[in-house]
């Protein structure tokens, strides 16, 4: 809470996030594509998304966690934990897919499962 006020005397709530995704965010998703993989323990994702939201929260102020999780997402215009997990897990299937070096993704070109283009 005391982060929240010290920074709240410099920096607006835009500010506040800004700071929330580039530090914490970046330190908190290190190296996610390895360990946080979709086979992760439910006890794992269940404090992965509680210390997600608190960040935000203490970006906004919400101390009395009134604002939904919902709204949360929307507010800090960040993907959850599990939409962030599916994000990566596809986008490095689609590099190694494109790169073509593995037989696996010959053969899925030769089928012409994934598509060539990656989606923006």
């Amino acid at each position: 809470m005391w982060v929240y006020i010290y920074l709240k005397r410099w920096f607006t709530t835009e500010d506040c996030l800004r700071v929330v995704t580039s530090k914490y965010f970046g330190l908190a998703y290190y190296g996610s594509p390895i360990w946080m993989t979709p086979c992760l323990g439910h006890q794992s994702w269940k404090r992965l998304f509680s210390q997600h939201y608190r960040a935000i929260r203490a970006a906004v102020g919400d101390w009395k966690t009134k604002i939904p999780r919902a709204v949360m997402d929307l507010i800090g215009k960040r993907a959850n934990p599990r939409q962030w997990a599916q994000y990566s897990i596809a986008s490095y299937a689609i590099k190694a897919y494109n790169r073509g070096t593995t037989r696996l993704s010959k053969k899925l070109k030769q089928m012409g499962y994934i598509n060539d283009r990656c989606p923006r």
